[in-house]
């Protein structure tokens, strides 16, 4: 049996043809499997104006609805007797390759002699749109999170882990902070991570803790930790980890590297700050 798919792109710069796949239609003789990425719409949230996200996802919106009525037409009484989904067939899908808006753009349709089924849907999706997309349903923990985990874990009897320091503590600071890791020997030592692979709001709010310590503590010693994100699905975020990485108001540590921090607060007989 044969199926049909078609991939979905954002146009980020229409003027050199610049498009960034974030969606995948298959069809088949009695069903349509469609879905975007997240990931890559977070990615293309950074490189349009907000009227166009807004419209983009108003569209993708549609498609959906689109697509979960004709699939419940599909287990209908007349589902499926006349072929493929008229909707979605391959002619429609190759007239909107041609003539769909300079925002959303369908790639011409290709046919494969497979019939359409979840699993080949995903195999499609990881190759042409998103291959983390379906990392979700695995239930292990990040790499990044387990391992900054390990590593509290590791100088507890140094720092204090995550803990809110207030203007009392640290006069100069502006406003209290949740910082990731404090501590002190003659000067104090901190420490914040900044997972460049989040929503941009969270790695925002750790560079404020970042800047609001630097100017506070004239005379002390800080690391800030992260890592190299995916440049495919986080450019902006792979342009803000070059960036900090040249910092001097405090020391960059790769987090595959964080021991350094453990062998520094041991060597220099660091205890918690509060």
């Amino acid at each position: 049996m044969q199926s049909h798919f078609s991939i979905l792109s954002a146009s980020i710069r229409p003027e050199i043809q610049e498009q960034v796949a974030i969606g995948l239609m298959l069809v088949g003789q009695d069903n349509v499997n469609f879905r975007f990425s997240k990931n890559k719409i977070a990615v293309v949230k950074e490189l349009m104006s907000q009227p166009a996200i807004k419209y983009l996802k108003d569209t993708l919106k549609q498609i959906s609805s689109t697509v979960f009525q004709e699939n419940e037409k599909f287990k209908g009484l007349y589902g499926g007797s006349d072929g493929f989904n008229k909707s979605f067939s391959l002619s429609y899908l190759e007239y909107l390759s041609r003539y769909s808006n300079n925002l959303l753009i369908f790639s011409k349709p290709k046919t494969i002699e497979l019939q359409s089924s979840d699993d080949l849907f995903e195999l499609l999706f990881k190759k042409y749109v998103d291959e983390y997309a379906f990392i979700e349903a695995i239930s292990e923990p990040r790499s990044f999170d387990s391992n900054r985990t390990t590593f509290f874990n590791a100088v507890q009897p140094y720092f204090n882990i995550e803990q809110e320091v207030t203007p009392e503590i640290i006069p100069g600071l502006i406003m209290p902070v949740k910082v990731d890791l404090i501590g002190k020997n003659e000067i104090p030592v901190y420490a914040q991570t900044i997972d460049l692979e989040r929503q941009n709001y969270h790695i925002q709010n750790d560079l404020a803790v970042l800047f609001m310590l630097n100017k506070a503590l004239i005379k002390a010693k800080g690391f800030h930790i992260s890592s190299e994100p995916d440049k495919k699905l986080f450019p902006h975020q792979h342009d803000t980890w070059k960036s900090i990485k040249d910092w001097n108001d405090s020391e960059y540590v790769d987090l595959a590297e964080v021991g350094k921090i453990e062998e520094y607060a041991n060597l220099h007989g660091l205890v918690p700050l509060v």
